[in-house]
């Protein structure tokens, strides 16, 4: 299924007229995108109305009892189903513009989103789409502080994928 776009503007052909102009930006090119296939899992962990930190720890638990090879925990039921399929390689298709953005493409951006934030917000705290660090905190009147952050999120453009950083308070 293919998703309607803005078409992209075709460029004069390079060099003939203006002038160079060097632009520093927030873009950084991602260099190393592979066509894998990703499997999407939605997991459900029982008891459902625990703290996001126990379930983060329950995790944790599940993955290091899957390695050792037993699954089995008399305190959490986890429920494991597969939600969807990610075809990389139609999103490196898609920014070679050589297929059109499918909800796939889109689902893949969105994937790499989530994956890009992943890290970071283990380490820091994460509000919204927004990762904070508490170094170089300034105060504030009546108690208050202002921590630094950054939001990250995955920018499709001709030819290349570009991750925009963005800072924010």
């Amino acid at each position: 299924m293919s998703v309607e776009l803005t078409k992209r503007a075709l460029r004069p052909t390079s060099g003939k007229n203006g002038r160079l102009v060097r632009v520093r930006s927030n873009f950084f090119e991602v260099t190393n995108l592979t066509s894998v296939t990703i499997c999407h899992y939605d997991v459900v962990i029982d008891p459902v109305d625990m703290p996001v930190h126990f379930n983060t720890k329950a995790r944790g638990a599940f993955e290091t009892q899957y390695e050792a090879g037993c699954t089995r925990s008399s305190h959490i039921k986890l429920r494991i189903k597969k939600a969807n399929v990610i075809n990389m390689h139609e999103l490196l298709l898609f920014l070679k513009s050589k297929s059109a953005c499918t909800t796939n493409c889109l689902t893949a951006i969105m994937f790499l989103d989530i994956l890009f934030k992943n890290l970071p917000s283990t380490v820091h705290y994460s509000v919204g789409r927004s990762i904070y660090t508490p170094q170089d905190k300034r105060n504030l009147p009546n108690m208050a502080e202002v921590w630094q952050g950054f939001c990250q999120s995955a920018r499709p453009t001709a030819v290349k994928l570009l991750l925009k950083d963005s800072l924010c308070f």
